[in-house]
């Protein structure tokens, strides 16, 4: 009746508009007739969509079966599970051990049971167990929030997506079985999910969200699977416990922050599928002590390994032609460092905070050499010319001496100092 009630309206402003536009026109012209038309075709779009909403509301309504509180779909003939007290902050929550079943019956019509509604189990601290049935295809945003009784799960095969903040905060929660019907981890999934221990990510997962594992202190380690192609951002931040990582040739991306502040990652190994490190991708790693950049990798992030102090030695391959904003600033660990001849632009304080030698080419040189003076080497480009002609202003060369001072008549194999004619000298590395 309210549908029919409100195209009835719709009609009697349609013909409304009709005589509007004919007065308008004859009276004051053209441009008159275009602003009253617009002006009343606006009104008529906002009522329909209104009686839309009306329509919409009418067609669901909230029933209790067994102590669960379900949200039914008069028009699809489904139901969905949804908090108790009429608001997700509602004082009165589920408690237990709580069964949801296929299906429901209401006035002699059975609902399928679809979906986890969202925040329909938030905040639900004495939860301590629920059961879900296969006909279950969605669990909605923060379904699962703040349940922290719960400690475990499985999810049934028949779902799909794990929607936004899930799992946020289920803090007794160690261990999630997780179907290959699953596509998606959303945003925040298990983010400060802190007793979670182990996970297997199902090859059917195409995307971790942002967020994703963020704070799962206790997970020391987790496998991603060749299905996935996006490692969001935060995904991994502040995962104390996890000591290794290995990211497979699906992955394109790693977003920034990705690994920020895993304190006992040990080791990375990224596959030649990733095209960059974002910013801050492993910021306060303390405890890497290797990585392996693959020749994919054309740009680091800011601050992309900063603060990892355990590193020892890092190679930066040819692929890469730009080293952002304090990308390994604080590396203190660092024996020394070379930057390819590919890349064109270093940031400043890229490599503040320790004492290393910096090893770099002649198109790099200056700009290095004014920001960590003794600290950069030149790396020799032998020219296969022995003998050439300058002019008579160009300082020549004098002598070479190694790092204790001892001098040779030839440049030799590592670090030389050169002096020149004029008084100068520079270092340079020899291959």
């Amino acid at each position: 009746m309210l549908i029919e009630r409100g195209l009835f309206y719709a009609c009697y402003i349609a013909g409304h508009l009709a005589v509007t536009e004919s007065k308008g026109r004859h009276k004051n012209g053209a441009r008159l007739f275009l602003f009253i038309t617009m002006k009343k075709i606006f009104l008529l779009l906002t009522f329909l969509l209104c009686t839309h909403v009306a329509w919409s509301y009418s067609s669901v309504k909230v029933v209790e079966v067994d102590g669960i509180y379900y949200l039914l779909d008069v028009y699809d003939i489904t139901a969905r599970v949804t908090y108790k007290g009429g608001s997700y902050d509602s004082k009165e929550k589920y408690e237990g051990d709580i069964i949801i079943p296929e299906s429901i019956s209401v006035n002699g019509i059975t609902y399928p049971v679809t979906s986890l509604g969202p925040f329909c189990f938030k905040n639900c601290a004495a939860l301590t167990s629920i059961n879900i049935p296969n006909s279950v295809t969605w669990f909605l945003d923060n379904c699962f929030e703040g349940c922290t009784g719960l400690s475990s799960i499985t999810i049934p095969n028949s779902v799909k997506v794990l929607g936004q903040n899930c799992f946020l905060n289920c803090t007794a929660l160690t261990t999630v079985t997780i179907p290959n019907s699953v596509t998606n981890f959303g945003q925040s999934c298990f983010d400060g999910c802190t007793n979670l221990n182990s996970i297997i990510i199902p090859n059917s997962v195409q995307s971790l969200g942002s967020f994703c594992f963020r704070y799962c202190t206790n997970l020391t380690s987790v496998t991603i699977p060749n299905s996935v192609t996006n490692v969001g951002s935060w995904c991994f931040a502040g995962c104390t416990g996890l000591t290794n990582i290995d990211i497979p040739n699906s992955v394109t991306n790693l977003g920034q922050n990705c690994f920020q502040g895993c304190t006992g990652l040990t080791s990375a190994t990224i596959s030649n599928s990733v095209t960059s490190l974002g910013m801050s991708c492993f910021d306060g790693c303390t405890a890497l002590a290797s990585i392996t950049i693959p020749n994919s990798v054309t740009s680091l992030g800011y601050y992309c390994f900063q603060n990892c102090k355990s590193l020892t030695s890092i190679n930066i391959p040819n692929s890469v032609t730009s080293l952002e904003f304090m990308c390994f600033n604080d590396c203190s660990g660092l024996a020394s460092i070379t930057i390819p001849n590919s890349v064109t632009s270093v940031s400043t304080w890229c490599f503040n905070g320790g004492t290393y030698p910096i090893y770099c080419y002649e198109n790099l040189y200056a700009q290095l050499k004014s920001e960590y003076g003794k600290r950069v080497i030149l790396i020799d480009t032998p020219s296969g010319i022995e003998d050439i002609t300058t002019a008579n202003t160009a300082p020549a060369i004098k002598s070479f001496y190694d790092l204790t001072g001892r001098g040779f008549n030839a440049k030799q194999h590592g670090v030389n100092i050169v002096r020149y004619t004029d008084g100068t000298t520079r270092k340079i590395m020899v291959k």
